[in-house]
């Protein structure tokens, strides 16, 4: 197994997973944070009127629909927050690769979240040496910090430093 090790910040968090894995199953805690985050900026000056008077129009929209039909209906969640949860938010998925696809991950996680410290595993089982290298640049430029595992043995790179770990754990350079 071979350990490729950036510089680690002391202020950063953890998240693993496997390439393909990472971005689908990771994304209903991003979605939260982003929800979240929209639900703040309608609450916020620059919004507050307008959402206000949208989900009265809406509240009533529904008080309308309801008056049609037979029994007593209320709608006890009509607010900003259920209304921005009902439009269904999602992070559009078009990707040319999967790097593209986790460098956006990257990016999303570290606006709405924190700087976390990415594990990936096996990444160049996914992605040809000329991606790998564009990915290796991007994620430096963009000052991410990874941790990639591989269980294969792939052309070093120059932007890698490579620690091997042997079958009995023992640490080679």
């Amino acid at each position: 197994m071979k350990v490729y090790i950036p510089q680690i910040d002391s202020t950063v968090t953890c998240e693993a997973g496997c390439c393909q894995t990472i971005v689908i199953e990771n994304q209903k805690g991003l979605i939260t944070k982003i929800v979240n985050r929209m639900q703040q900026r309608a609450i916020g000056e620059d919004y507050f009127l307008k959402m206000s008077t949208l989900v009265a129009e809406w509240e009533q929209l529904l008080l309308e629909l309801s008056t049609e039909m037979t029994g007593h209906i209320s709608f006890s969640k009509v607010n900003i927050e259920s209304l921005i949860k009902a439009a269904g938010v999602e992070v559009e998925n078009v990707y040319d690769n999967l790097g593209e696809k986790l460098l956006d991950y990257f990016e999303l996680v570290q606006i709405y979240d924190h700087n976390k410290l990415f594990f990936l595993i096996n990444l160049r089982s996914y992605l040809s040496d000329g991606e790998m290298e564009e990915f290796f640049e991007d994620v430096q430029n963009r000052g991410y910090t990874v941790l990639f595992i591989d269980a294969m043995e792939h052309p070093i790179s120059e932007r890698e430093h490579r620690i091997i770990v042997d079958a009995d754990q023992c640490i080679l350079c």
